[in-house]
């Protein structure tokens, strides 16, 4: 039988189910109060986003499931179920599908460490440059208690801790490993002052803002992260709360948003703008299409530009680094096609114009404010073209089956399998 969220809450109360603070050995449930902390800025995306890794699945309700059971066997939190299926019920009626949450766009990379984004109530685990797992968490509750963000360090693994409690806590004993301590029996300690990783006596609390300042775990997730880190590793605490990376696999741009728990994301239309403006895409994306996509509360990766339109050179498909898209009746591709063309691109400085060369033939587009409607884009080190101007210019044959999303170039004598 499942605790009551409303229960749970009264155990926190009454039992002091909170984050911890490291004191060696015994550890501390306290955050030390600071000034007011900012948000760690997400990574720079100057044209290099970060992947979208994991994919949603959809899981069918069994009679007695509920929305924290499914959390114990996915390892996620509650609050990443009813995100992403619209409801703040637990309960959930058998035989109803829901989605599984397991695709997202990574806030930071690492070699090997974590990586843990408050509002999305997420650990994210990094081995030799891969994101390998995600575990959730609770986090601080806000105010003096909210989590501290910024880099640090592991600096300790300790099973079975005793807990010293704080001050606030009325409690004056240390409370040794056992039922009754609330960190669990596991803690990674942070070289943040008082801030680490442990488990919980309140494992429906996971997911919530709830804790001292620590980040709350599964007791079945701690001990599975505590056994696959290492003390020395670093560790990257972010407040990112719009992130914007792009699927390795159809080369689309996604972004994923997350509610502001600390408050501290006043406009997150600028946010997401700035990190488009960054990526070279913003003047590709309708503004009011991006409000809609910040209105939606799911947290799902949610698509911002992209569409499924193949291109044919003789043929053949090509491949490109961005998923050619649409927009205002003109098909946008990134430079690499031009390959498949024979062609070559360059960039004159003087002109300050694209320079595209195929057969002896010169194509410019102009760079810049003045660059009129088909002003490429510079991204990820290439450049997104206006497809059709291109072709036009260069005299090559082309066709758009707008049936099967389909572009045809005719291009003698070139090999366009890339």
């Amino acid at each position: 039988m499942f605790l009551s969220r409303a229960i749970g809450c009264g155990l926190l109360a009454a039992t002091l189910f909170g984050g911890a603070a490291f004191a060696d050995p015994p550890i501390r449930d306290v955050v030390t109060p600071a000034a007011p902390t900012k948000a760690t800025p997400a990574p720079a995306v100057t044209g290099s986003l970060p992947p979208v890794v994991g994919k949603n699945i959809t899981h069918v309700v069994k009679p007695g499931e509920d929305l924290y059971a499914l959390g114990l066997h996915y390892k996620l939190a509650i609050e990443h179920f009813q995100w992403a299926n619209n409801t703040t019920a637990l309960s959930i009626p058998p035989g109803r599908k829901i989605i599984v949450p397991n695709q997202h766009i990574l806030p930071a990379m690492l070699k090997d460490g974590l990586v843990i984004n408050l509002p999305e109530r997420g650990v994210y685990l990094f081995k030799n440059g891969e994101a390998v797992a995600f575990y959730p968490c609770a986090i601080g509750m806000g105010g003096r208690f909210a989590t501290p963000v910024g880099d640090c360090k592991i600096i300790s693994r300790q099973m079975y801790p005793t807990w010293s409690p704080p001050d606030w806590a009325g409690i004056k004993e240390p409370v040794p490993p056992g039922p009754n301590n609330p960190l669990g029996d596991r803690w990674i300690g942070l070289s943040m002052d008082g801030v680490g990783l442990h488990g919980t006596l309140d494992p429906m609390s996971i997911g919530q803002n709830a804790s001292h300042g620590c980040m709350r775990m599964y007791p079945h997730v701690i001990r599975e992260l505590f056994d696959r880190v290492k003390v020395g590793w670093p560790v990257k605490v972010m407040y990112d709360t719009v992130k914007v990376g792009i699927s390795p696999e159809d080369r689309k741009i996604y972004v994923q948003v997350y509610p502001d728990v600390y408050g501290r994301v006043p406009d997150p239309l600028a946010v997401l703008k700035e990190k488009l403006a960054r990526s070279g895409l913003l003047d590709l994306v309708d503004e009011a299409r991006l409000k809609t996509l910040l209105a939606n509360k799911s947290a799902l990766p949610q698509l911002v530009l992209g569409d499924d339109i193949r291109i044919k050179v003789n043929g053949e498909p090509v491949t490109t680094s961005l998923a050619p898209f649409m927009k205002e009746g003109q098909i946008w591709a990134s430079s690499d096609f031009l390959k498949a063309l024979g062609a070559e691109m360059s960039f004159s400085a003087a002109e300050k114009s694209l320079v595209i060369t195929r057969d002896g033939q010169e194509v410019h587009f102009q760079v810049g404010a003045d660059g009129g409607e088909y002003t490429p884009r510079l991204w990820n080190g290439k450049s997104v073209l206006p497809v059709k101007p291109v072709l036009t210019a260069l005299n090559l044959d082309f066709k758009y089956l707008p049936e099967h999303k389909t572009l045809l170039i005719y291009c003698a004598d070139v090999n366009a399998s890339i």
